[in-house]
């Protein structure tokens, strides 16, 4: 169950606008991911973070990261399109 506090700040985010998707500076489309990821590394302090919203896309920057230029075995029925631009991730 959420905390009192964050259901108060999606319900007041949800009756209004929000920049999740627009960068404020710019006046152009952002990147949601922008807002987690500055929130995760003071949280952490880890250097960079990301949120996934799908066991796929965790595996593919798993195995992106520790297999790279590898083969990795995937069972026929674990196999999920995931479309990469650019042959990177982001």
């Amino acid at each position: 169950m959420l905390f009192e506090k964050a259901l108060e700040n999606i319900s007041m985010i949800g009756r209004g606008y929000s920049n999740a998707e627009y960068d404020l500076e710019t006046g152009k489309r952002g990147k949601r991911h922008v807002h987690t990821t500055r929130l995760l590394t003071q949280i952490t302090g880890a250097e960079d973070a990301i949120i996934v919203n799908n066991n796929a896309a965790a595996v593919l920057l798993c195995l992106n990261t520790l297999a790279k230029n590898r083969e990795v075995i995937v069972s026929r029925s674990e196999l999920v399109e995931i479309e990469v631009h650019s042959g990177s991730l982001m």
